[in-house]
């Protein structure tokens, strides 16, 4: 049995009718040519018959659904056949598409299908913001730090795994990008519910009411883990390592403050914000959003070492422990693109379509950044995101259109997560 890709039109590609026939090309895309019944067998038309380029083609059995349902399509120069067929199937492409208006005011008699919205392939981006443990004094150990002889080695050994512990000591790099690049499974985030339901007093004959209560408990006290792999020097493991050594310190009063300020206004030093992103199928149309607050990892992976692999690659979970999570709230995008503006700017061509690649290119990314799905020019998020020459690069991959609502999407236009090289 062969399979025939459907072009309807100019809509999206889907491979839904397994026919052996002959596509005829027209303008904007193919259209199927008559299908008939021969012996009890569909094939082109007529046993025997040629197509455009003289080549004659043989009838075969196929299965078009189940035996009973082969359907006859003869279009006659037109798509009623075709259309016709969609709609009898339940089919939700091409002319047959689910609007928007039959799913919000109509009733699907038969469950209906609708590839045209379906989500298709996605990715998980996760963001870490570093923390600011009080490690460094300018370019030195915190001199309440530098007696502990395994951070002492480790200012020498793993200096880079040490700045990513402390922000103050580079204010331009506020992510944690080890942890966001050694991530290797998807982040839990946990169900909105109600904790308690409200009943009111009971009457006479012992009937009462029920009331819905809140849901914010859903957001608070979440903990979750995470998988990472590590490299040969442990990188990945002595962030964790140092981590919890610092708060060993810490907890028994070892450790002075550089930075008076975050005693003073009270402000947490010590736990991070972790941004989640789910991308569609094109790597960069944003279909859920998350933020994670007041995190800080709960463990060191220290059993990973009691067994390690034959195959020499090193992976762990790590338990974290968040206080409130939040998601789909337009000020996690505004807070995203804030921290992310701290970053030095990078080459956003770069970061954008390569022709020579027929794509995005996989090499490592210098600043990610959100465009909000807005035509106006003087958005803040449009502004911060332009090159020296003043041309907006914030236009999708291939195309002159800027990332802007559209009147055609359910949702008006999605965020775009987008990188500079």
């Amino acid at each position: 049995m062969l399979y025939f890709t459907i072009i309807i039109y100019n809509y999206d590609i889907y491979s839904i009718l397994q026919h052996k026939i002959n596509l005829k090309p027209r303008k904007g895309g193919y259209q199927l040519s008559n299908i008939v019944k021969n012996n009890n067998d569909f094939g082109f038309t007529g046993t025997g018959a040629k197509d455009e380029t003289g080549n004659t083609h043989k009838a075969k059995s196929i299965n078009v659904l189940n035996r009973d349902t082969r359907p006859m399509i003869d279009e006659s120069g037109s798509n009623d056949g075709l259309l016709k067929f969609v709609k009898a199937n339940g089919l939700g492409l091409g002319s047959g598409r689910v609007t928007q208006s039959e799913k919000y005011t109509k009733f699907a008699r038969y469950e209906r299908l609708d590839p045209q919205n379906w989500m298709g392939m996605t990715r998980e981006y996760v963001f870490f913001t570093k923390p600011d443990l009080q490690i460094f004094n300018g370019n030195v150990l915190n001199p309440s730090i530098a007696n502990n002889t395994l951070f002492r080695e480790a200012y020498d050994r793993y200096h880079s795994v040490l700045e990513s512990l402390s922000w103050s000591v580079n204010t331009h790099n506020p992510f944690v990008n080890l942890l966001s690049n050694y991530k290797r499974s998807n982040v839990d985030i946990p169900d909105i519910s109600t904790a308690n339901d409200y009943e009111t007093s009971k009457n006479i004959l012992g009937s009462s009411l029920f009331y819905r209560g809140t849901s914010y408990e859903s957001d608070e006290n979440h903990e979750f883990s995470i998988e990472f792999e590590d490299t040969k020097y442990l990188e990945v493991y002595m962030w964790f390592r140092l981590f919890d050594e610092y708060e060993r310190m810490k907890h028994y009063g070892l450790v002075d403050f550089v930075d008076d300020s975050y005693l003073d206004s009270k402000v947490i030093h010590d736990q991070m914000s972790m941004y989640k992103f789910i991308v569609g199928e094109d790597g960069e149309s944003i279909v859920y959003f998350a933020k994670y607050f007041g995190v800080y990892p709960k463990m060191v992976p220290r059993n990973t070492f009691s067994d390690l692999p034959a195959d020499g690659n090193i992976k762990f979970t790590v338990q974290f422990k968040a206080s409130f999570v939040e998601d789909m709230d337009p000020n996690i995008i505004e807070d995203f693109n804030e921290i992310s503006n701290l970053i030095t700017k990078g080459n956003p061509r770069l970061g954008g379509y390569l022709p020579e690649f027929g794509g995005w290119s996989g090499e490592y990314m210098h600043r990610p950044y959100i465009v909000k799905p807005s035509n106006q020019q003087t958005d803040m998020n449009l502004n911060m995101n332009k090159n020296q020459n003043n041309s907006a690069f914030y236009k999708d991959g291939g195309t002159t259109a800027l990332a802007g609502y559209s009147t055609i999407l359910p949702n008006r236009g999605f965020y775009k997560l987008k990188w500079e090289g």
